[in-house]
């Protein structure tokens, strides 16, 4: 039957394109009570992820949109990279938006992460607060000389710190290297959401950073990714160097329920990943992707994905070749 090999050609074709449509996702979070269909909930949410998918002023990376009133407001927050592209933040964003609906269909308060965005929802006041749960990626390649490299890494991750958290309302984002030894050097990337103040974005960074020695200690790279701030490092360059906004343009002063003005281009990757006990949730973008790493998942006790139990699941990422062949 000559029909059968175009029949094996074709499935392999929609098993590539669901590869490469799923490919920048890192961790997602279900979490809160849940609604039923048809509630005013669901329809707050439903108006609030298309207004989102049809909205083209989100330029400058970062956007916050609320419908609703009272007890049935929705509330969002979404965030991309500081490097990427406007072009790969909106791909992104516009995924989200049918993704995460589709990976926590029941709850009030989801959150996911790619790697070129993180995007969440909720039915409770997530603006101008930043929260501490986050998971934890690493390379799996260790240092020779941990002591060595630490000192350096100290000093990039707190001058990133500075930068960061000294942005403003459109952007708290910095990236940066510092020498390990010879000619290897140490990239680094930190952010936090824009609607942080610098003082919440430096604590955030801070407490992300003393995480290091929970599960990254030793590791030629490493990231650990929450709602409100994020950072990663590694021996090589994973992102691109941001454009700068203009300085003589003001800086916009977030309102609830409205987008921020666009920003410049902006436009990113370790790997393993744990997170810890508090929701909290793993993706190659149009940058650099990594190198294939080991990655080891231990979701949160409570709420992350759906279930109440921890569990422990090594996952070994590989490079995808998608083919098909024709039988004669």
């Amino acid at each position: 039957m000559r029909f059968f090999p175009w029949l094996l050609f074709l499935v392999s074709i929609i098993v590539c394109l669901a590869c490469a449509e799923d490919e920048s996702y890192l961790f997602h979070i279900c979490s809160g009570a849940n609604y039923t269909s048809n509630t005013t909930y669901q329809k707050n949410l439903n108006r609030l992820l298309s207004s989102l998918s049809s909205n083209n002023d989100i330029n400058y990376g970062f956007y916050n949109f609320s419908e609703g009133e009272v007890s049935d407001r929705v509330s969002s927050i979404g965030l991309c990279r500081g490097d990427v592209s406007q072009a790969a933040c909106r791909r992104c964003v516009d995924f989200s938006t049918t993704d995460l609906p589709r990976r926590c269909p029941t709850q009030k308060e989801a959150i996911v992460w790619y790697d070129n965005c993180m995007f969440r929802y909720s039915n409770r006041s997530i603006f101008h607060s930043w929260e501490n749960h986050s998971f934890y990626m690493w390379n799996m390649n260790n240092v020779s000389d941990w002591n060595k490299f630490n000192q350096s890494l100290e000093g990039l991750l707190s001058s990133l710190q500075e930068r960061a958290s000294s942005g403003d309302s459109r952007r708290k984002f910095a990236v940066g290297d510092a020498e390990y030894a010879n000619s290897t050097r140490i990239y680094g990337l930190a952010q936090c959401t824009p609607d942080l103040t610098g003082a919440q974005c430096s604590n955030c960074l801070s407490e992300s950073f003393g995480r290091i020695g929970e599960r990254i200690a030793g590791k030629q790279g490493g990231r650990v990714i929450g709602p409100s701030c994020n950072f990663r490092f590694e021996i090589n360059q994973f992102y691109e160097m941001p454009p700068q906004p203009p300085i003589s343009s003001p800086a916009p002063q977030p309102s609830d329920g409205a987008p921020l003005p666009p920003l410049p281009s902006p436009a990113p990757q370790p790997s393993a990943i744990v997170p810890p006990p508090s929701p909290s949730p793993p993706a190659p973008s149009d940058i650099l992707p990594p190198p294939p790493t080991a990655t080891n998942v231990v979701p949160p006790p409570t709420g992350g994905g759906g279930s109440n139990k921890s569990r422990n699941i090594i996952i070994i990422t590989i490079s995808t070749v998608c083919f098909s062949f024709l039988l004669f």
